[in-house]
């Protein structure tokens, strides 16, 4: 190997944008755990100002264009003297949060919950649960929404495919490192090519 492509490596190993994002969130106040994954660094919106407000534990997925709200000024800025209400957001463990939804402050979205794509989230949500709409709505458990899920997987829609990418985000990170992205794509990739001949 060459001496230009080990130091590629190591800086890759050094400079990964997604650490280097986490890192800064942390700075700011933020707790964030292990194997977070903030899918999309410059959609995700939230206030920096207020960022120890945040707490997002452990293998959490956070889709596209997710705002996390701290806070609402809305009384104040049109009754004037009213105080600005400020809350903090958990997102406890092994928690998925759909693209583009919201969540408002004083919330606390309960471990292996699946938050679906658009969903204000506007109240707390109780572990393993499964939740949709504007406002939010439980529509159920984890464990019944993986056994539909496991039925869709048989199901004849020529518009869907099931495609094994290697596992969750944390295994394909443990597994892959700072090429999980590439290895994701090859993946899909690789089966479309084949199941296109």
């Amino acid at each position: 190997m060459s001496f230009l492509k080990r130091i590629k490596i190591q800086l890759k190993r050094v400079y990964n944008p997604h650490t280097i994002f986490l890192n800064k969130l942390r700075k700011q106040g933020a707790i964030i755990g292990k194997n977070v994954q903030i899918v999309d660094k410059g959609s995700f919106l939230y206030e920096p100002w207020c960022a120890e407000l945040i707490e997002i534990q452990d293998e959490v997925v956070i889709a596209a264009g997710v705002r996390l709200v701290n806070h609402d000024s809305s009384y104040a800025n049109i009754f004037g003297k009213l105080p600005t209400k400020y809350g903090k957001i958990i997102i406890e463990s092994n928690v998925y949060i759909g693209v583009n939804s919201i969540i408002l402050p004083g919330v606390r979205i309960g471990e292996s919950s699946l938050i679906g794509a658009g969903t204000i989230i506007n109240k707390s949500i109780p572990p393993r649960s499964v939740v949709v709409g504007s406002p939010c709505k439980i529509i159920g458990t984890i464990d019944k929404g993986v056994e539909k899920y496991i039925k869709m997987i048989d199901n004849d829609n020529e518009l869907i495919d099931f495609i094994d990418v290697g596992g969750s985000y944390s295994e394909i990170m443990s597994n892959h490192g700072f090429k999980s992205d590439q290895y994701i794509m090859n993946a899909y990739n690789e089966y479309y090519k084949k199941n296109k001949e």
